[in-house]
């Protein structure tokens, strides 16, 4: 829209007078109560008469509150010309600068400037614009100028453009959330600014209910991550984590943000897979002016700064985030199982041959100590916009971010096994018994950096069309010693895992939005997505030596387990698109509207892992086994893992199974229809149902030819998934709202694939079952908003599921030291409540007036009910809290601006 809009505003004039007419309304309405003899609705009346003047009284107070010292103030109330009513959520712009405001809920505004001489804008929904010329703001001066706005019906489409809340802002958000449909939190970029944020995860920590496990994952109400899914700017993402299908929300640099929404209740137009919440990503949009921002952080950690942590030697790229070929399969290393067998393409599998493998493979086995400096990070972000005439606009938004970190974590570690005890009576008693409790260390190198490159063409306002292209890298570095008891092998053991893993996600997005005046202001929305999400885990290493009293030594222990090499990649691919079509039924745009659409998501994985590990050749000498000492030192192996060794001392073995390779798929089919209704102008109704096809496989492969792999996965399930959504506007600051659905959780591939693993040697190992089926869940909501201000909020919510065969991790107490594998448990029940508020302190003294408390408390508490055979077999505890729930989430923060 050009600068100058169509019509000047009035001159400066008293108060409207719909707010004489208001009192004469309140005094009729207050002179029938008495005629009718109606005491309690007089008394109520004159209640609400009180409270009216103590809300008028707030808003007159201020607009005549003195401004800041060497600034003025500009104040004011904007009025509907024809309905002589104040329209509220105006939005007040100073023409060529940063500064705006929204209006209150009785249309008031203000705003402090610098003396100077400027021009206003004044924008309000389903009004024509309007313009106040050669405003003169003198330092120490109170400036009133109260605007009349005249509706506009035939200008509707540009006011909507132009209007649409700020969702970088507190209050941009929160006029957000009040017109949503559904229940939710968000953190915006206005936010996210005023906090040491360096990406989405920590950012996300302020959202309502929200915890950040391990720095990287969103749990929402207590509820792990199976219970959530993330998309970008509205289109699901792929997860380049081979153990879980979460989004790892550290791979987002906050510069790149708009802001973080946390949607915790369903309605049909979007992805049912959540019962805790939907993480709604959204990117930063088309710049209207030139735009540069530079960030530039350090940090500093008590455990890690300045002080050693473990780590091990790395290559020449790790600063870049990914593997230089220090640590990956040599060059020319044999691409078939290294046993004695016919070799591909002819001849046998030698001695040699392994032999020489093993001479390529043997790399470093111990940690060394590094000292860590401080944490740093640096970003910037760049964008600009064109007119080309007309409506026609282009604009290009890049960024670039970079982080490293270095983290010491010192603890420990207890792992016990289900156990059961037969009573003298015949009764078997539960009970669980120690396999481990191990203390020790683990030094971490985190790098993070990527980029994002957006280009946005607006054919008019009416028509608009964004590419976007995100590249984001990200790496651990760790090392990990642990020491302490095992009971498998009764005696004390000293394990280390020398781990490098990076991650990739690139991600190619083209949606379009495109307003439809002449169809009754009609909107369609649509995307296509490619995404590509890689992991690699090259060359982990584990050593593990067993302390023997009689001798005073740590002996090396005879197991694949113990001199092994570890390789893992993960690939997968997610083609996506969809589209949305909003349709008006009625004149009003806003009382009836049915919403249709679909997507179509298709996801393929190919996992392939190979396992190697050095055992001690028949009649090689004791002595290079063996480390005397009561302590443990780090270099104990180096004398054993070298070069020379490797055949006479040291034999190599590859261990890779069948299952540690498999391909998978999952493609989702949905479409849903919705009706969006307002009656009675103070009830908003949204209902319909989604329906969407499930079609999931997990097929295992072997790597060489004449392996069998085990038997694949299959899930092929059609389901319906109502909602209904009420939203009840008691007065204009306050709402209250409810919703009822149903939506599903589905198994992650991980939990599907047989493959086996274990985190470090004597821990669990864990395996898939390809047995599982999808977990459906029935939801309610109740939540009761009060809005004081644009910027202030006090909720509470109260929250009910219950799940029908949920996915539960179990122990199987078989072997040593057992097994984890996941299973449908018969269901689960979970409720809790919410509380939260943001509130401005200048009530408490005006020179708080730049400070704002945010605090908010989950509470929840979950029972799962398990299957007979469960109950029987394996399950120490028939009653219990569902695992990764959280009885509690706490966050409190203190802002100033």
């Amino acid at each position: 829209m050009d600068d100058e809009a169509p019509k000047d505003a009035p001159a400066p004039k008293d108060a409207p007078a719909s707010k004489d007419a208001a009192k004469a309304d309140a005094k009729s309405a207050d002179d029938a109560a008495a005629d009718e003899d109606m005491p309690s609705d007089a008394e109520m009346e004159a209640e609400a008469d009180k409270e009216l003047a103590a809300e008028e009284a707030a808003g007159a107070a201020a607009l005549t509150k003195p401004p800041a010292k060497g600034k003025g103030a500009i104040v004011g109330v904007v009025t509907d010309s024809v309905e002589h009513e104040t329209t509220p959520e105006a939005q007040i712009s100073v023409v060529g600068t940063k500064y705006k405001t929204i209006a209150d809920f009785d249309g008031r505004f203000r705003l402090e400037l610098p003396p100077g001489t400027y021009t206003l804008r004044i924008y309000v929904e389903l009004h024509k614009p309007s313009v106040i010329k050669g405003v003169e703001v003198k330092a120490g001066a109170l400036e009133r100028y109260d605007v009349d706005v005249l509706p506009d019906e035939s200008s509707v489409d540009t006011v909507e453009i132009v209007t649409e809340a700020d969702k970088a802002s507190v209050e941009g958000l929160l006029l957000t959330r009040q017109r949503s449909a559904s229940v939710g939190d968000g953190v915006g970029r206005a936010e996210i600014s005023r906090t040491p944020a360096g990406n989405a995860a920590q950012a996300a920590q302020r959202v309502v209910g929200a915890t950040i496990v391990g720095n990287r994952f969103v749990y929402v109400r207590g509820l792990g991550e199976r219970y959530t899914n993330a998309l970008l700017n509205g289109i699901p993402l792929p997860s380049p984590e081979p153990d879980r299908a979460a989004i790892p929300l550290d791979l987002f640099p906050s510069l790149i943000l708009e802001n973080i929404t946390i949607v915790k209740t369903f309605t049909p137009d979007m992805p049912a897979d959540f019962a805790g919440g939907s993480v709604r990503i959204e990117t930063r949009e088309l710049p209207s002016k030139p735009l540069f921002q530079l960030s530039v952080g350090l940090g500093y950690d008590t455990d890690a700064t300045l002080r050693d942590r473990l780590a091990h030697k790395g290559s020449s790229t790790d600063w870049l985030g990914f593997d230089g070929g220090l640590r990956g399969y040599p060059k020319g290393f044999p691409p078939y199982v290294l046993a004695k067998g016919p070799k591909p393409g002819g001849g046998m599998i030698t001695n040699d041959d392994i032999l020489a493998a093993g001479q390529q493979l043997n790399s470093s086995m111990h940690p060394v100590e590094k000292t860590s400096p401080p944490n740093y990070s640096l970003g910037a972000v760049a964008g600009r916009g064109w007119n080309l005439g007309g409506e026609q606009r282009i604009g290009v938004l890049g960024s670039l971010n970079y982080s490293r970190s270095y983290q010491k974590i010192v603890g420990k570690i207890a792992q016990y096994q289900p156990d059961f005890v037969l009573e003298p009576d015949g009764t078997k008693r539960a009970t669980v018994a120690p396999t481990l409790s191990v203390e020790g260390e683990r030094g971490f190198d985190k790098v993070n950096w990527g980029g994002l490159g957006s280009v946005s063409y607006w054919l008019s306002q009416n028509h608009r069309f964004t590419l976007l292209g995100l590249h984001t890298q990200l790496a651990d570095a760790s090392a990990q010693f642990l020491q302490g008891p095992y009971a498998s092998r009764g005696a004390s053991v000293a394990t280390v895992d020398l781990r490098y893993v990076s991650r990739a996600l690139n991600v190619l997005q083209l949606r379009g939005e495109d307003d439809f005046k002449q169809l009754n202001h009609a909107e369609l929305r649509w995307y296509g997505s490619y995404s590509v999400a890689a992991l690699d885990q090259p060359n982990t290493r584990d050593t593990a030596y067993q302390f023997n009293e009689e001798t005073v030594s740590w002996n090396s222990i005879s197991t694949p387990e113990n001199g092994s090499h570890f390789f893992a990649k993960q690939n997968e691919k997610t083609r996506g698109a969809g589209l949305d079509w909003n349709q008006p039924l009625l004149h009003d745009p806003e009382d009836l509207k049915l919403k249709v659409g679909g997507l179509v998501s298709s996801k393929d994985r190919d996992f392939a892992a190979r396992r190697f590990s050095f055992g001690k050749e028949r009649g090689a000498p004791n002595e290079l086994f063996f480390c005397p000492g009561a302590t443990y030192d780090f270099n104990c192996p180096v004398p054993l893992y070298q070069f020379g060794n490797v055949g006479p001392v040291l034999g190599l073995t590859e261990n890779t199974k069948p299952e540690d390779a498999y391909k998978a798929s999952q493609d989702i089919y949905a479409g849903y229809l919705m009706l969006d209704a307002v009656a009675f102008k103070s009830l908003r109704m949204v209902g319909g149902a989604r329906v969407e096809r499930t079609r999931q496989e997990m097929n295992p492969y072997s790597q060489f030819a004449g392996g069998m792999a085990p038997k694949g996965a299959s899930i092929d399930s059609t389901d319906v998934l109502p909602a209904l959504s009420l939203s009840y506007a008691a007065t204009k600051k306050t709402k209250v709202r409810f919703a009822a659905s149903r939506t599903l959780a589905r198994p992650q591939t991980r939990e599907l694939a047989p493959f086996v693993f274990a985190d470090f040697f004597g821990a669990y190992p864990i395996a898939g079952n390809p047995q599982l089926k999808l977990t459906y869940i029935k939801n309610v909501d109740l939540r009761f908003e009060a809005f004081p201000s644009p910027s202030e909020v006090l909720a509470f919510s109260i929250f009910a599921k219950s799940f029908k065969d949920p996915i539960e991790p179990y122990v199987f107490p078989s072997g040593t030291p057992g097994l984890i594998s996941y299973q449908n448990a018969k269901g689960a029940k979970l409720i809790g409540v919410e509380l939260e508020a943001r509130k401005n302190l200048q009530f408490l003294h005006e020179k708080l007036k730049s400070f704002s408390a945010i605090g908010n408390v989950t509470l929840t508490h979950s029972r799962i009910s398990l299957n007979p055979k469960q109950e029987l077999q394996n399950s120490t505890n028939q009653s219990r809290a569902m695992v990764n729930q959280a009885p509690y989430v706490i966050n409190l923060a203190l802002d100033y601006a």
